[in-house]
This record gives structure tokens, sequence and C-alpha cells, in this order.
């Protein structure tokens, strides 16, 4: 009498047993041609594919819900509409796989490969099956999600470099150390999520919902973060070198209880003040008038390539600011919080930088230098103003090409 297979499980009565991987020689599985493995559209709920190779495998609409297949190889496979709700996935390998429109609300994917895959939504529509026979000229039916559904589930150092998530609701999710470099989250609601430590340098954050997200000591540089929502996000020791930031909402990051300040917010004010002071240099003081912002804050800004000769920046929050090939000669930024800021290239003779946090600053190719102080009359005082750095706080700073024995110190 014929074994009863437990319910929802594919019937494996007549695999082959001596094959370290039944389904690579069970035909009922495969494709026309028996290259590829093909479970479209079937009920595979709690299935066991744990350490299976299925590469390539067709599982598009199906109900994998609560199976398992951590360990498996789904290189390159086809999910397009699957359900993997509460799927343990755990150290699967998902490269360049299509996961567009799928439910993983749930599920267990830490340590997983998910390097290139596609998360995005997406609806297909396919003959039913159920209705007039097995003609399928019914009703059409859907398989997917417009946006697919990885609400609440674990991705913790999983690696996801350039993998796709634009619009993927990735609300209450925990991505804990993952390595999501390049990773194109546009648009995705990421309400709630963990991505503490993750490195997400190069990656695309615009439109994205940051509400409540940790990012504490992720890396962020060279991330773009456009008209993201952005709303009491921690960020404690994050690194945003060289990232983009603009139209950030208003509560913005939260970083050691600091909040940021988008540069959208305070875009034309400063720009003002910068043409003020460029009529007051260029006049020699008869006209505009030289810029002061003594003790205000302006993280992440660009100030590259302008002429800010003698402007006053003490005390300010100017962290990960660039002044790649700025004149900031004479310039008083003294007690600054420039942690990140990037002097590549810029001019800083005379420049004081005492007191100031320099720490992960960048100076390869800038120019320190000391200048002769003039009298009111235009005679020589007898003194001297050299790139001041004493007291500064230069930890990891880099250093190339610049001439730190010509500061004081």
């Amino acid at each position: 009498m014929p074994t009863a297979q437990p319910r929802n499980q594919p019937d494996t009565s007549s695999w082959d047993t001596q094959s370290m991987d039944p389904l690579a020689r069970d035909p009922r599985w495969w494709g026309t041609g028996g290259d590829i493995l093909d479970l479209s559209h079937r009920d595979l709920q709690e299935a066991d594919f744990a350490g299976r190779a299925m590469q390539r495998a067709r599982l598009t609409g199906s109900n994998l819900r609560r199976a398992r297949l951590s360990r498996a190889d789904l290189a390159e496979a086809d999910l397009f509409g699957a359900d993997l709700a509460r799927a343990d996935l755990q150290n699967a390998n998902l490269t360049r796989a299509v996961l567009r429109g799928t439910s993983l609300a749930g599920a267990n994917l830490n340590n997983a490969i998910l390097v290139e895959a596609d998360f995005r939504g997406g609806v297909m529509m396919r003959p039913s099956q159920h209705r007039h026979g097995a003609t399928g000229d019914g009703e059409p039916e859907r398989a997917g999600i417009d946006v697919s559904d990885l609400s609440n589930c674990l991705l913790d150092y999983a690696h996801a470099a350039r993998a796709q998530f634009s619009g993927v609701d990735l609300s209450g999710a925990s991505l804990v150390g993952a390595d999501l470099s390049g990773a194109n989250f546009f648009g995705s609601n990421l309400r709630d999520a963990d991505l503490s430590y993750a490195n997400l340098s190069g990656a695309n954050l615009s439109d994205a919902r940051l509400v409540g997200t940790r990012l504490i000591g992720a890396n962020l540089s060279q991330a773009q973060i456009v008209n993201a929502t952005v709303e009491k996000a921690a960020a404690a020791g994050a690194d945003f070198t060289g990232a983009v930031l603009r139209g950030i909402a208003a509560d913005g990051f939260e970083m050691n209880s600091a909040r940021l300040i988008a540069p959208a917010d305070f875009e034309f004010e400063l720009s003002a003040a910068i043409a003020g002071h460029r009529a007051w240099m260029q006049s020699g003081g008869a006209a505009g008038h030289q810029l002061s912002l003594a003790g205000q804050r302006f993280p992440y800004h660009d100030f590259s390539g302008l002429e800010l000769d003698g402007a006053d920046l003490g005390d300010c929050d100017l962290r990960g600011c660039r002044f790649n090939r700025a004149s900031l000669v004479l310039a008083n930024l003294s007690r600054a919080n420039l942690a990140g800021a990037d002097f590549a290239g810029a001019r800083i003779a005379g420049c004081r930088l005492i007191g100031a946090n320099l720490r992960w600053a960048v100076f390869t190719d800038a120019v320190p230098g000391r200048l002769r102080i003039y009298s009111g009359d235009g005679s020589f005082s007898g003194r001297w103003q050299a790139t001041d750095l004493t007291g500064a706080a230069l930890d990891a700073a880099r250093l190339e090409g610049f001439d730190l024995a010509s500061c004081l110190r």
C-alpha cells in the first residue's frame, strides 16, 4: 500500500534515494529538455528543499510559505510572484535570482547571498487552471504583488551587493551587518528597519522612507539620499563621507542626540551669505560682508571650489562637508566639528583649525602654509600666520601629499 505523503509535500516516493540530490533525477519536476527544474505555480507549502541544488529553477507563482530552503542553491532562479512568507532561507544562494512581486514577510534570510537579486514589485497574469477545466480559457489569475513584501524579515549579515530593493516594503526588517553596497532602495519603505553596521556604500536611498530606521555605525559613504522621508533615524557613528543628502525631511537623522538638518532647508540663505562674502573680498571690504557662520550647523554641505578666504566658521557643525579645491586662506575653523570633511586640493594657508575635530577628514594634496600679517597701513607687521592645527584631533585622517610638518600643532 502506498505510503501517504505529508500534507502539501511533493511526492518523493519514486525519487532515486541513491542520488545526493533527488531533484536532479526525477523527470516529473523538469521542463522540456530536462535542463531546468520547473516547479512553477505549485503548492509547496512547508516543503523541504534544504541544501538542494536548484540553480535557475522556475518557481514562479508557487506557494512556498514556511518552506525550508536553508543552504539551497537558487542562483539565477525565477521566483517571480512566489509566496515565501516565513520561509527559512538562511545561508541560501540567491545570486541574481528574480524575486519580483514576492512575499517574504517574516522570512529568515540571515547570511543569505543576494548579490544582484531583484526584489522589485511585479504582477504576472496567467490563464486560470481552475475554471472551465484546464484549457486556460477562464478569468486570468494574478501572480505576484505590486510591492514586494519583505516586512519583518531577517536579513542579518546577508550579502546583497547591488540588489534591487526599489519600492520594496522592508518595514521592521533586520539587516544588521548586511552588505548592501550599491543596492537600490529607491522608494522603499524602511520604517523601523534595523540596518545597524550595514555596508550601504554607494547605495541609492532616494525617496525612501527612513522613519525610525536604525543606521547606527552604518557605512553610507557615497550613498544617495535625496528627497527621502527621514524622521528620527538613529545614525550615531554612521559614515556619510561623500554621501549626497538633499531635500531631507526636517526631523532628519539623530547623531549623538544632534539632528541633521537637510541642506535644502538652508540652501538659499547660505548662498546669499556666500555671495555677500565674495563681494566683500572683491571690493577689499568696501561692499558685501564677511562670511560669519560661527556656531551654526551645516553638516554634509558642498563648499567645493568656493573662495572662503577669511571666513569665520568657528564652532560650526561641518561634519562630512566637501571643501574640495576651496580656498580657505586665513579662514577660522577653530573648534569646528569637521569629522569626515573633505579638504582634498584645498588651499588652507594661514587657516586656523585650533581644537577642531578632524577625525576621518581628507587632506589629500591640500596646501597649507604661512602668510605675512600686514598692519592697517599696509606694512609688514613682522608676524606670520601658519596653518594652525594646535589641539586638533586627526585620528584616521588622510594626509597623503599634505605637508603636516609646516603646520602649527
